[in-house]
């Protein structure tokens, strides 16, 4: 029988496992909550969240320009890559508005790369309530083929339903798609529509205006050739030259009309470009590498995947002036800086770059992320859209990392009451340094790369680091070095004898810090170039290098948890208010346990020293 004091420990238990259980669940869901945000940067003053949630593959997104007033009027429409179109009305529910449209078996299913194909791109047409939807799919035979099809809905506001569709096949059918270079972004410019194609795999035909891939290819709203095409024969629509606008393009996904003019996001091999699409233009794709770079704009190198385009023009009030009159583009890329959205600024007068790419959503590198949570998976951004207030960015996979994860719509506003945390190269670790300032195109990171610096691995530098300052060959040089009488050598006297004066860890890390912010600092002749960082760069860089180090840094548990509760006595984040609720839940499950057992123990005690009944 439980004794008086068991018998209130099961009655505290029982109150308070529900709030402790409630406690961990409340934990994890805001660490859950939190972890996907941080792995996102942007620019002071705006917000992100999740719009909406339920996705499968979504691979672009078109807003309604002047959506109607009613709960359940569209806001936007989302394609998925395997062959749905759904639309978000404005009470944020989400309705399938057609599927079943096409034949699509992919050989396999993504990330892998024979499932990059399918459902790619969309445009609406207000005046006419038209969808266009623009996809590649298996013919009778198996063959992928390229095609678009037209919905019909209430013009201005569109409708949840078609009302009925015309398909474009007459078009494409004598050309091939391909895995990747299939047909992509439409744009409505008044009465006509404009569409790009991939090359499909065959850059000998992207020059060719008898083929209409490597296109661009305009056509009437009913998917008629138009009577100033350059290289229109007649009304055939069997006839690709008769819809040719430009040709001698690669897979150029993204499109987009600003001040009346076409321009277009290109995938190369190993670079990229962004260009200006005139009547008749010859993008120069020949299948070479370096024909992409032929009358582009910009050149992206290496590649960042360029996928939707977007325009926000100077009255368009969605973000603050300096934001507007700028090109926006999905980066699809998996190399360092290659994930995201960028702003690109135009000069219409010149017709060339007014200025660099300046990122604007920012996805820290993976194995940045990974380092923070196993759970992290590979992000794509490949679709965004400007709507009246806010600009609609789809990830191709889910942002969350938990069981029920689903394809998501993010929605970024300029809001700053509600400002995203993780503002834009505020917090920037030393690796997003590294990747920002392009320091592993020189220095790999494995013991077994072959680059023209020496490599960054964990394994061996720091030894590397270590043997060459205790080295007399090291000590002869500073000797030289400090004999010197020019300004640079002179100037960085007091940083070379801080570092012989350090040892160990320490002394690796002043010589990193100082040769990142000046390499010449302890010799005469080095290849590697000043970089313009300041020391709280050049000390996130050092602490980054010293923490990959094997055996550098503690990695036991004592270590880890200290490394969690750090953040939380300095500043009781977000994601330290989850620790604490989680942690709350444990201990208050765990000292109820204890009570339980420890009563139990007293009894049989009591019982053994013949006290007990």
């Amino acid at each position: 029988m439980a004794t008086d004091f068991q018998r209130r420990a099961m009655r505290a238990w029982a109150i308070g496992l529900p709030w402790a259980l409630a406690m961990m669940a409340q934990g994890l869901a805001v660490a859950a909550t939190d972890r996907w945000l941080k792995e996102w940067e942007l620019p002071e003053g705006f917000s992100l969240t999740i719009d909406a949630e339920g996705f499968h593959l979504p691979s672009a997104i078109a807003v309604v320009p002047n959506p109607g007033p009613h709960p359940k009027d569209p806001l936007y429409f989302v394609t998925e890559l395997r062959g749905k179109i759904k639309v978000v009305a404005n009470d944020r529910s989400i309705h399938t508005f057609a599927e079943d449209f096409f034949e699509l078996v992919p050989f396999r299913e993504l990330p892998a790369t024979e499932g990059e194909v399918g459902l790619a791109g969309i445009a609406l047409d207000p005046a006419h309530g038209y969808v266009f939807v623009s996809f590649a799919y298996q013919d009778t035979n198996k063959v992928l083929r390229n095609n678009i099809v037209r919905f019909d809905t209430r013009p201005g506001t569109f409708a949840l339903q078609p009302t009925g569709s015309v398909s474009f096949a007459d078009i494409f059918d004598a050309d091939l798609s391909r895995l990747s270079h299939q047909i992509g972004g439409m744009v409505v410019d008044g009465p006509t529509l404009y569409v790009s194609v991939g090359d499909g795999g065959q850059p000998f035909n992207s020059q060719s205006p008898y083929y209409t891939t490597g296109k661009i290819l305009r056509m009437t709203l009913d998917g008629r050739p138009l009577p100033d095409n350059p290289f229109r024969v007649d009304d055939d629509l069997n006839q690709p030259a008769n819809f040719v606008w430009a040709l001698g393009l690669r897979n150029p996904f993204g499109l987009a009309m600003a001040h009346g003019r076409l321009f277009t996001a290109e995938n190369g091999l190993h670079i990229d470009r962004f260009l200006e699409i005139r009547r008749g233009d010859n993008g120069g794709w020949d299948g070479h590498n370096w024909s992409i770079g032929m009358n582009s704009a910009m050149v992206f190198g290496p590649t960042v995947s360029p996928v939707q385009l977007a325009w926000l023009g100077p009255d368009q009030a969605v973000f603050p002036p300096e934001y507007r009159s700028k090109f926006y583009v999905a980066m699809a890329g998996d190399k360092g800086d290659a994930q995201g959205v960028v702003m690109l600024d135009y000069d219409f007068e010149r017709g060339r770059m007014a200025d660099r790419p300046r990122q604007f959503l920012w996805l820290r590198p993976l194995s940045e992320r990974r380092r923070e949570s196993p759970l992290a998976r590979f992000q794509v951004p490949v679709g965004l859209a400007f709507g009246r207030d806010a600009l609609y960015v789809v990830p191709l996979y889910p942002v969350r990392h938990d069981r029920q994860a689903r394809g998501a719509v993010l929605r970024i506003a300029f809001e700053p009451a509600r400002a995203h945390p993780h503002v834009l190269g505020r917090n920037e670790t030393g690796y997003g340094i590294m990747v920002r300032m392009g320091c592993f195109g020189c220095h790999g990171q494995r013991i077994t790369d072959k680059f023209l610096a020496p490599s960054l691995d964990k394994e061996t530098l720091i030894p590397r680091i270590l043997a060459q300052l205790d080295s007399p060959a090291y000590r002869r040089m500073l000797a030289e070095v400090d004999a010197l009488g020019d300004e640079l050598h002179q100037a960085h006297r007091t940083a070379r004898r801080e570092v012989m004066a350090a040892e160990g860890m320490e002394r690796a890390r002043l010589w990193i810090k100082h040769r990142v912010m000046e390499p010449l600092f302890d010799r005469t002749a080095t290849a590697m170039p000043k970089l313009g960082l300041g020391e709280k760069e050049a000390q996130e860089i050092a602490d980054y290098l010293i923490q990959q180090n094997v055996g550098a840094v503690d990695t036991g548990w004592a270590a880890r948890l200290r490394q969690r509760l750090e953040p939380l006595i300095a500043g009781r984040s977000r994601r330290g208010l989850a620790l604490m609720s989680f942690g709350a839940g444990a201990v208050c499950t765990a000292g109820a346990v204890g009570v339980w057992f420890v009563g139990g123990r007293w009894r049989r005690r009591r019982r053994a020293l013949g006290g007990g009944r």
